[in-house]
């Protein structure tokens, strides 16, 4: 029981009643600052899939085409640029093969895809190096090409766009490597 001084008028607590008290209030408000054990202040991360590190290798069906750059579909396979095609590859491994338009003799026999990215719209697009073109191609195998402005590279070469991916804008950006220029395509 707390010990009281009395005088005339009121009781006023003695300075171990009051110290007592402010000590409680302030462990209060120092419990009350941490994290609750009912309401966590943000996810425990779970693994999902561990991952075991080993290594499946999927051969390419034509031979020498260097596979350069993979990406997502929006259908859930994996696309991948190799040599004068686009290639897709079903996470059980099954393969199919998209070649370029039969126009790519035009410059010298160097078309090569060395980019790729999904696209706002939902198809692939890849980079076209040595013919200078931006390449669409659909998840059903359907291409489209648009090419790039007709200028010469510092090199004295065509363009030759190389890295492409999908802008904040929903645009697609891409790099000129002979150009030095970034390019945009909407």
């Amino acid at each position: 029981m707390a010990k009281y001084l009395h005088t005339s008028q009121r009781s006023v607590p003695s300075c171990h009643s009051l110290l007592l008290v402010l000590l409680l209030t302030l462990l209060g408000l120092l419990a009350g600052c941490g994290a609750s054990t009912s309401h966590p202040s943000r996810p425990t991360p779970v693994p999902t899939k561990v991952l075991k590190g080993t290594i499946t290798e999927f051969p390419i069906p034509t031979a020498n085409n260097s596979p350069l750059r993979i990406t997502t579909g929006p259908d859930g396979n994996l696309w991948f640029v190799e040599g004068d095609q686009i290639g897709r590859i079903t996470p059980s491994g099954t393969i199919t093969q998209f070649p370029f338009p039969a126009s790519h003799s035009d410059f010298r026999g160097e078309e090569y895809g060395a980019g790729i990215t999904t696209g706002p719209d939902g198809a692939l697009w890849f980079t076209e190096s040595g013919s200078s073109k931006i390449g669409r191609i659909t998840t059903s195998g359907a291409i489209t090409e648009f090419p790039l402005p007709a200028s010469q590279g510092a090199s004295g070469n065509r363009n030759d766009p190389w890295a492409i991916t999908a802008g904040p804008d929903g645009h697609l950006w891409f790099t000129e490597g002979h150009g030095n220029k970034i390019g945009r395509i909407t």
